[in-house]
């Protein structure tokens, strides 16, 4: 618990240190939010390739994104992404290898977000998740916020944020998480390496607010984006989502998943 008292300071005040620091410098801030009428669809192919689980399951997920003014942006979400914060989920919607292969149902999980833009760089991010829609359904409130700076070819992305579950929650036991709240503390960091590539790393912690010592994580994942035209581009993520964890997860490189992306805006 102490540990993971820690990372949450840590990474706060990193966060909070960030922020000082482009302030200070006058840096530009660059919003998360969509100018009006502009339409942007994320597509993500999520591959498992845990030891004795690879490619068990593969899901295509995808997140679609409005900007109904020049303040607010709506989304239909199916990725662990945006329902956390976080790179690296599988078995998200649309999971197609069946149940034999890691796919309890091929339509699991959807939310509805929205983000409106506060003062630059912050953006209000939250929404109504539904982890699983089959029954019991299971709804969450998230609310969180988004915050982006650019300094030249360096972009730093802190997205923290707060799920917290409406229905059927628990505590947890030896071996179920417990269902109530989560509070994701994201950083994301990235590097242009030529005109059309970026390399980005993500590091944070999720913790839940009770048996944080026995079920929280360390998400970590690497990679980059190539921007093919304008409007498209293509990503690819290595994802360790328990890189660190409580006593109750199974931590380290043993779980691990492969994420490829590719973003159309119109």
């Amino acid at each position: 618990m102490r540990r993971s008292l820690a990372l949450i300071v840590a990474v706060l005040l990193l966060a909070a240190g960030t922020a000082a620091a482009d302030e200070a410098a006058d840096k530009p801030r660059e919003t998360m939010t969509m100018p009006k009428g502009k339409l942007v669809v994320n597509g993500f192919i999520e591959i498992n390739l845990s030891e004795n689980a690879a490619f068990k399951p593969v899901s295509l997920t995808p997140d679609v994104w409005y900007g109904v003014n020049d303040k607010l942006t709506l989304g239909l979400v199916h990725s662990s992404i945006a329902a956390s914060g976080f790179v690296g989920g599988v078995a998200d919607s649309l999971c197609i290898t069946g149940l034999t292969r890691g796919c309890a149902k091929i339509y699991r999980n959807v939310g509805l977000k929205a983000r409106y833009r506060l003062k630059a760089p912050w953006t209000f991010d939250g929404g109504l998740l539904f982890p699983s829609v089959a029954q019991p359904t299971l709804v969450d409130i998230q609310a969180g916020a988004s915050g982006r700076w650019r300094f030249k070819k360096i972009v730093v992305e802190f997205q923290p944020n707060l799920v917290i579950a409406v229905n059927q929650r628990s505590s947890g036991s030896d071996v179920l998480q417990p269902r109530s709240q989560r509070l994701n503390l994201p950083g994301t960091v990235g590097y242009t390496v030529a005109l059309k590539i970026e390399l980005n790393a993500q590091l944070g912690l999720s913790v839940p607010t009770s048996s944080a010592g026995d079920f929280y994580t360390v998400p970590f994942s690497v990679g980059g984006r190539y921007m093919y035209k304008p409007n498209i581009s293509f990503g690819l993520m290595f994802a360790l989502p328990a890189l660190l964890a409580g006593g109750k997860l199974t931590s380290g490189i043993s779980t691990r998943t492969l994420i490829l992306g590719v973003t159309y805006a119109r």
